[in-house]
């Protein structure tokens, strides 16, 4: 459902959503639907079934954001955890330490992903 809403490929999944042979049940999940009580009223009258809306504020898989600088599976003491999924705040001593050691491997002359 995430790319619903996407101007580009919305449109398909929507196509898709409509064409799905009347025997077909989905359950759609997403964290990222604004409108979900329009959705699913819109999937409901088009297929002509209950559609039912589950919320929830908590989230099961903790949100957390890393920098890899590597370039293989090899280098795992390069990648960095740059937002804490309690704090869902920015660390930036994190992201200084990525880019450490992505301009230590540029001394290197290693190839990589570029940060800016």
């Amino acid at each position: 459902v995430h790319y619903i809403s996407d101007q580009d490929r919305g449109v398909v999944w929507e196509e898709v959503l409509i064409m799905l042979p009347e025997h077909v049940s989905v359950i759609l999940l997403s964290a990222t639907v604004n409108n979900v009580e329009d959705f699913a009223e819109w999937v409901g009258n088009t297929k002509q079934k209950n559609v039912y809306v589950i919320k929830t504020l908590r989230r099961p898989v903790p949100l957390e954001h890393y920098l890899y600088t590597g370039i293989s599976d090899k280098t795992s003491d390069e990648l960095f955890k740059v937002i804490q999924a309690n704090s869902k705040t920015f660390d930036s001593l994190e992201y200084d330490k990525a880019r450490d050691a992505l301009n230590k491997r540029k001394k290197k002359k290693v190839p990589t992903a570029t940060l800016r």
